[in-house]
């Protein structure tokens, strides 16, 4: 994906919340893209080529803010971390999670898949350092994966080449 249609997802109670979300993403070499509505963000999210939609560019977001707020606006039984986290193409994605001081929905949501809990109340910055750090580390786990594809390809190649003589 090209640097400037890297983004991330911001999942927010409320649009003027997720704005100042994105503006802390600032200098990430990614934007940030706020979606206040729990249908839009399952249908924006429903697949790997989602067409774009009002605010959200077509594609996988490179990771997903989701905050309280809108998590708790699901059905009861539903668990919004949890089908996100199993969307294939959202498997890789950082998932973030901002929500209350409260031991039962963090273990909850931990458990479900977030990469991190963050409480709130919390300075956007806070965030940020979440994000980054765990979109650095997602990048080099895929150029370590893309590394050791290429890697058994050549040895695939070698062997191959190797049979022929």
């Amino acid at each position: 994906m090209a640097a400037s249609a890297s983004y991330v997802l911001i999942a927010s109670g409320s649009q003027e919340r997720g704005r100042s979300l994105s503006r802390a993403l600032e200098g990430l070499r990614v934007e940030g893209h706020v979606i206040d509505d729990v249908e839009k963000l399952l249908y924006v999210t429903r697949a790997p080529v989602s067409p774009a939609v009002e605010g959200v560019p077509a594609g996988v977001p490179e990771a997903v803010i989701l905050e309280h707020a809108l998590a708790a606006r699901v059905p009861e039984g539903l668990d919004l971390v949890h089908i996100l986290r199993n969307r294939q193409h959202l498997a890789h994605a950082p998932l973030v999670y901002l929500g209350p001081l409260d031991a039962e929905t963090e273990a909850k949501v931990v458990g479900s898949g977030a990469d991190a809990y963050v409480t709130l109340p919390t300075q956007p910055a806070v965030v940020r350092a979440y994000v980054e750090q765990l979109l650095t580390r997602r990048r080099a786990e895929r150029d370590l994966r893309e590394a050791l594809d290429r890697a058994r390809r050549f040895e695939q190649a070698l062997k191959e080449s190797e049979r022929m003589k």
